[in-house]
């Protein structure tokens, strides 16, 4: 995971032309245990954007991952 932060953080440095820590300092692993938890963790992830103000629907997240109704 230090790796994969590391990198992409740098790349992402370069590319907005900025310094600075670029992830939160700590990270949240998690086993999901069943289908249920399975899906509360995807809708979580699938919501942030929503949570974060930066669109009203997270389908229309440019940048989402799923592009099938929950």
């Amino acid at each position: 995971m230090h790796n994969i932060q590391r990198n992409s953080a740098n790349h992402a440095d370069k590319v907005l032309g900025r310094t600075g820590a670029f992830w939160q300092h700590e990270n949240y692993d998690h086993f999901a245990r069943d289908e249920k938890e399975l899906e509360r963790i995807i809708k979580y992830v699938l919501y942030n954007p929503v949570e974060a103000g930066l669109t009203d629907d997270w389908s229309k997240w440019k940048w989402s991952y799923c592009k099938h109704e929950m």
